[in-house]
């Protein structure tokens, strides 16, 4: 019997990723500490032909994420039913991408009719429903209905739940979701007479709202609500106020608001703020007044990519790549072949030639092996005929764990094991304490690190209390709550198979929304015999 062991350096990741447009050339200085240990430094060069190329990118990103909950099976099937959509735009996608693409969407669609609750809502685990994400699910079915079967009276419950919750006014709850709510309403080609009147009343509510509303990510919704069911004039009116609140910053120019329905806040709400903002705008971006606040927003995006091919959240990502595809239709790819070269500490190290043409899948090139010093510079070069091209190098190395800097100011994080010297079969507990630092609420996933071999008592994460789901994997387990200020604390057993002298994994909880708020435990070792 022959199996393969992943060994991990004994120390910290640091990764850091960095992103510029182009036309002629860019360059990057990839930096490494002094006591980084040296054959961990390692770095990725990506360059992106056009801005299809971030949701071919995004299909694999989005399925290294979690997809535990109802919100993430969504949205990490999402770029399947984007790449679909996309042939039938521009008709160069490859036949294998696509029937990969179907295959992905119909897991998907199967995936989340387990979400589905008895009202007929939408909801995170099957019980309670949720509005905003019952309004997501109705844009989902819409667009996957065109390339894969979807059962009619599933969208139909879902529609006549989120009827039954309109409040008098006209809205659902507060402005944000219902400008969300009325954007998936208005997909239905039904033209059914109560759907008709409940977006009559959302919109009149909204509009309403337009004049003393400041929240952009609310605008943004209304704007992209009125523009779909035909009034342009306030769609441009919001616009324009949109584009006097615009804000800069070195990476660009953003919008924000302080909070989302699906609940991001600080940079992630940023992203997708910006990413609303911009789909809002483009209608009108051919005009003067705005063109700059476009491009500076489009720069913004682009330079908040992660080093997996995300922005932040599943919900983000989902916004960002709507966005990107309705930009690319604006812009006109210029070359099919644009040759551009890489330089690595002053030498030619690649040749690439970059198909501006259509969903084209990234140029990746490890130029680890091309680093030299402590200090590295990486230029790329082209003729400066290329349009909205994109580069993004992913660095990263390991240190010691005395040398990281593990203090959170989002979350306390214990993890403590009852022995970590055992027999085997000898029964271990671990107890997990975590407690919020700011006033955030939302998802929470914490990746608790057990040894190699270990076998968990299920039954003891079934006994722990307020958990909404788990996940057991091969080196770590992982478990979803909703926080507040609350502390969470539970705690779980398990036994070794055989005898081991190594580390657990790295433990580590963070806000699901807002992966940058995180708190991280150094592992651990453990003997057993």
């Amino acid at each position: 019997i022959e199996k393969s062991v992943t060994v991990r350096p004994n120390g910290f990741e640091n990764v850091e990723s960095q992103s510029q447009m182009f036309s002629e050339s860019a360059v990057f200085k990839v930096k490494f500490p002094e006591k980084s240990f040296p054959n961990s430094r390692q770095a990725t060069l990506k360059v992106y032909p056009n801005l299809l190329s971030h949701v071919a990118e995004s299909v694999t990103g989005l399925l290294k994420r979690p997809y535990g909950c109802g919100e993430q099976t969504l949205s990490s099937t999402y770029p399947n039913l984007l790449i679909l959509k996309l042939n039938g735009k521009f008709k160069n996608v490859d036949e294998a991408v696509l029937k990969t693409a179907r295959s992905y969407l119909q897991e998907g669609y199967k995936r989340m009719l387990n979400y589905q609750t008895k009202e007929g809502a939408y909801s995170y685990w099957g019980n309670d429903p949720n509005l905003p994400l019952t309004a997501y699910a109705l844009r989902f079915l819409h667009d996957a209905k065109d390339y894969i079967e979807v059962d009619e009276r599933v969208t139909e419950r879902m529609q006549e739940w989120l009827l039954s919750e309109q409040d008098k006014n006209g809205s659902w709850q507060n402005e944000a979701i219902t400008a969300y709510v009325v954007r998936a309403l208005s997909l239905d080609e039904t033209k059914d007479r109560d759907i008709q009147t409940a977006l009559r009343k959302g919109l009149e509510f909204l509009k309403a709202s337009t004049e003393k509303s400041k929240d952009e990510y609310v605008l943004a919704n209304i704007a992209l609500a009125a523009y779909k069911n035909g009034d342009k004039a306030t769609a441009k009116t919001i616009a324009e106020k949109l584009v006097k609140t615009v804000q800069t910053s070195p990476e660009g120019k953003f919008w924000n608001t302080a909070n989302t329905p699906f609940h991001a806040w600080g940079k992630a709400a940023s992203v997708e703020t910006t990413a609303l903002v911009l789909q809002a705008i483009l209608p009108f971006s051919n005009e003067v007044e705005f063109d700059n606040a476009y491009a500076g927003g489009l720069a913004f995006i682009v330079k908040n990519k992660d080093g997996y091919g995300v922005w932040y959240s599943t919900q983000t990502t989902v916004n960002v790549l709507d966005m990107l595809i309705s930009a690319q239709e604006r812009a006109k790819a210029k070359n099919i072949n644009e040759k551009t070269v890489i330089f690595v500490n002053g030498k030619k190290v690649q040749e690439v030639l970059l198909n501006e043409s259509g969903l084209t899948n990234p140029t990746v090139l490890d130029i680890s092996k091309f680093l030299t010093a402590l200090e590295n510079t990486v230029e790329i070069k082209g003729t400066g005929n290329s349009s909205l091209t994109m580069s993004q190098i992913v660095s990263a190395h390991f240190s010691e764990w005395k040398d990281a800097k593990l203090d959170s100011q989002y979350f306390q994080m214990k993890v403590d094991f009852d022995k970590t010297q055992a027999k085997i079969g000898e029964e271990i507990t671990c107890n997990v304490g975590i407690e919020r630092k700011n006033n955030a609420n939302g998802m929470v996933l914490a990746e608790i690190g057990i040894p190699p071999g270990s076998d968990v008592d299920r039954s003891s994460l079934e006994k722990a209390k307020g958990l909404s789901s788990y996940d057991i994997l091969p080196d770590k387990i992982v478990v979803y709550f909703w926080s507040g200020k609350e502390k969470k604390s539970f705690s779980f057993k398990f036994k070794s198979r055989y005898g081991i002298n190594a580390l657990n994994a790295t433990s580590m909880v963070y806000d699901y929304y807002n992966p940058e708020a995180q708190a991280i435990v150094a592992p651990i070792k453990f003997e057993v015999k």
